[in-house]
């Protein structure tokens, strides 16, 4: 015995309305307060990272400011005392 058979896809154009400016608009809006939220929640975030992040943070610029002013004392502060010292 032998089945035949044949499968027919209809395809249906959806119909498209033409979007209207204060639909468009509309679109603006939300989208436009959507990335707002979105850019505050992140920069709110951002912010409690720096704020638990501080501490390490301080310590690392306290380390360099060290550094930095143990290097300033070692250097002369007039040339004229690096001439005289090496004579």
């Amino acid at each position: 015995s032998t089945i035949t058979l044949d499968l027919e896809e209809t395809a249906v154009a959806p119909l498209t309305r033409p979007r209207t400016v204060s639909l468009q608009l509309s679109e603006t809006w939300v989208n436009s307060t959507r990335s707002l939220k979105t850019v505050s929640v992140g920069l709110l975030r951002l912010g409690i990272w720096c704020l638990v992040y501080s501490p390490y943070l301080a310590v690392l610029l306290g380390i360099l400011w060290l550094i930095r002013r143990h290097q300033k004392q070692k250097l002369p502060t007039n040339p004229s005392d690096q001439a005289s010292s090496s004579s």
